[in-house]
């Protein structure tokens, strides 16, 4: 009987599925389209929308792990660089990047300061548009995210109990 245990440099893909050059490339694959896909939730609000790209994120990167997640992201930018419609509401191009919502799609960390800077935003505009309309929204899907990975872990465990 083998024993699969949740750790922390340990990502799920990896208790689920061979670490190969082959399924790590679909992996990383997979989540630039997971993400291309979530894009495409969208709630219109201008300067940014509001859209499913977080959860992908979040998704992608604690499946993944840091390496593989962020490289999918790499690819998922790098897609919508070359023309792909994959970014939010289908679009596409460096245009996209160097827009308001670039440095979410850069960083996602470092996406209000990108934003303020687009727009020529002063601190009270950018938390206004950057920030506060995403708070709940982030909440719901950091909550949805988890419980995925938990779920992933769980059937991962059983998996291995079986075996």
């Amino acid at each position: 009987m083998t024993t699969i245990t949740p750790a922390a440099h340990r990502p799920l893909a990896d208790a689920l599925l061979p670490r190969t050059a082959v399924v790590s490339t679909a992996l990383v694959l997979g989540g630039a389209l997971l993400t291309a896909g979530a894009a495409q939730v969208s709630v219109p609000i201008w300067p940014v929308p509001i859209t499913g790209q977080t959860l992908a994120v979040l998704l992608v990167g604690s499946a993944l792990g840091a390496r593989r997640g962020a490289l999918s992201m790499l690819v998922y930018a790098l897609l919508g660089v070359v023309g792909l419609p994959v970014f939010a509401d289908g679009s596409a191009g460096v245009g996209v990047l160097v827009g308001p919502s670039g440095g979410y799609i850069v960083g996602f960390v470092a996406g209000m300061a990108w934003l303020a800077v687009a727009l020529g935003l002063d601190l009270q505009q950018t938390l206004q548009y950057g920030l506060y309309p995403f708070v709940l929204g982030g909440v719901v899907k950091t909550l949805i995210g988890a419980g995925v990975i938990s779920l992933g872990w769980t059937a991962a465990l059983r998996s291995a109990t079986r075996r």
